[in-house]
């Protein structure tokens, strides 16, 4: 906050200081965000996430409703006498599922810093033959 006094000599805000302040008080919080993947075929659906860093213990894979939460952690501190724009802490990811998915069998793996969750479909959102009769 940039403060003049006036000549009677109360401080006030400076015409620019009070733009700035405007401008970083309005401005949301930017949330960190994971470069991210996702596909489906017709047996299951498929997340890949990047996450540097980050280990197998600093991961939690969650389902409920059909949504899918990813948070990873990434231990380490800032430092505060240089430059550094990496990302240390709790990230969160949601997803809404297109689909019902067989919870008891969704496989999560960490590989070079990237997150594969693998979600298999529930029998009833997988595409079924029907076979025809001749009548």
């Amino acid at each position: 906050m940039t403060q003049t006094t006036t000549r009677n000599g109360r401080p006030t805000l400076t015409p620019i200081g009070t733009l700035f302040e405007r401008l970083l008080d309005s401005a949301p919080a930017a949330k960190p965000v994971l470069p991210i993947a996702v596909w489906q075929d017709d047996q299951a659906i498929h997340v890949e996430l990047d996450a540097p860093g980050v280990t197998a213990d600093g991961v939690s894979v969650t389902i409920h409703n059909r949504e899918l939460t990813l948070q990873l952690t990434r231990a380490g501190e800032k430092r505060a006498d240089g430059i550094d724009t990496r990302t240390f802490g709790t990230v969160e990811q949601r997803l809404k599922l297109p689909t019902t998915v067989d919870t008891a069998n969704v496989d999560a793996t960490l590989v070079n810093g990237v997150l594969k969750v693998r979600l298999p479909k529930s029998e009833e959102a997988k595409p079924r033959k029907v076979e025809v009769k001749a009548g």
